[in-house]
């Protein structure tokens, strides 16, 4: 038996949540709708949670209105580090601007509140394809940037700033 434990360094979970619906709010405002098939949490040798069957989210406005949605098909939380890594067909919709974002993986930093992948991505919007070698933006994704852009990106002079 002390064979087998040596070779099985990780140890049972602490919890396991199967067909997860899980609301986020502050101060009483729902932010988020968060669903997964199965939620499992290690507390040894390393905190951490695991989505291993992927993640879905939805995230309101204040309104109630949804305003940005989020899938991957895995998931991981760091717990010490505070550190979220989605990974394998990550999909970012933001409702208003009808853009959407393909991602191998990224990564949400909530102490640096930072979200960024360092990974090839592609984003579409209406007809337009931006291709990309590097995703950032803060955590309230209010400056994303892709960053090396290239592909079909449309320019209104018309709308550009007098200096």
């Amino acid at each position: 038996m002390e064979e087998v434990q040596r070779f099985d360094r990780r140890q049972p979970p602490a919890q396991t949540i199967r067909g997860a619906h899980i609301y986020r709010s502050e101060k009483g405002q729902m932010q988020a709708e968060l669903t997964a098939d199965l939620i499992v949490k290690y507390t040894e040798p390393v905190e951490q949670t695991i989505f291993p069957h992927g993640l879905k989210v939805t995230f309101f406005d204040s309104l109630l209105l949804p305003k940005a949605f989020f899938t991957a098909d895995s998931a991981i939380q760091w717990n010490e580090t505070n550190e979220f890594r989605a990974y394998n067909n990550v999909v970012l919709i933001d409702h208003h601007s009808h853009d959407t974002v393909y991602l191998e993986d990224i990564i949400w930093d909530s102490r640096e509140k930072r979200i960024y992948s360092d990974h090839p991505l592609h984003a579409v919007n209406g007809q337009r394809v931006t291709y990309g070698d590097r995703f950032e933006s803060d955590d309230s994704f209010t400056n994303p940037q892709i960053v090396h852009q290239r592909g079909s990106i449309e320019w209104n002079e018309e709308e550009e700033e007098e200096p």
